[in-house]
């Protein structure tokens, strides 16, 4: 759950499913 939780910035930790949805839905190759 760590290297989950870690890799997403803690201002963005308040919602894993939107954080996570952002970067695989993105267009930006550095977000992904």
């Amino acid at each position: 759950w760590e290297p989950f939780r870690d890799f997403i910035p803690e201002n963005e930790r308040d919602s894993f499913i939107k954080a996570y949805n952002k970067r695989l839905n993105s267009e930006d190759i550095e977000i992904q």
